[in-house]
């Protein structure tokens, strides 16, 4: 389900894989997604994604760039890779009209642009303070489960999908608090 960001629908990336599967489906077309590690460096991650799309005798290619950098997000502290990753395959489903939506960057992209000029940071941290990993969600599939029991693929379509900096901030210390019994 698209995200209303600004007045304007935005898609996440797992729904313009599915916008392009069902269309490639019924039209008995096939395609590959590759992605490439441009450069990691200084905590600078660039990835290319290429979408080939082979439609009777021509092929159609679509590339997406995308740039992520370590430490601008608790996300990134752990994931920076899969995060640019996710990027660029988003926006070169949108070069080739997967986008869903009138914009070519995902609800993703938005809204870690948003929460890094917002500057989100001081928000964790004053909401962290707060967190008790055994308290129960309240929402969505795991309304009924704690922090503690939900699994991680989870919690990072939280930190990534969720407007709620509280719910964001919150699955951001329950991976920090992963990441930490496995040190």
């Amino acid at each position: 389900m698209p995200v209303m960001i600004h007045n304007k629908e935005y898609h996440t990336v797992a729904e313009r894989i599915h916008l392009l599967n069902d269309l490639l489906r019924k039209q008995e077309k096939e395609y590959s997604l590759n992605t490439e590690l441009i450069s990691w460096e200084n905590g600078v991650v660039i990835m290319k994604a290429t979408l080939t799309i082979i439609t009777g005798k021509s092929v159609l290619a679509y590339t997406g760039h995308a740039y992520e950098k370590e430490d601008s997000s608790q996300i990134n502290k752990t994931s920076a890779l899969e995060n640019c990753e996710t990027s660029a395959i988003g926006r070169a489903l949108s070069a080739a009209s997967f986008g869903g939506g009138n914009e070519y960057a995902s609800a993703n992209e938005v809204e870690n642009a948003i929460h890094q000029q917002n500057g989100a940071s001081s928000i964790h941290a004053k909401d962290k303070s707060k967190f008790d990993r055994n308290a129960k969600l309240g929402f969505g599939k795991n309304e009924n489960s704690t922090w503690k029991e939900v699994d991680a693929g989870f919690l990072l379509w939280v930190t990534n999908n969720m407007k709620n900096e509280t719910y964001v901030s919150f699955a951001n210390a329950e991976l920090d608090a992963r990441n930490m019994e496995k040190a």
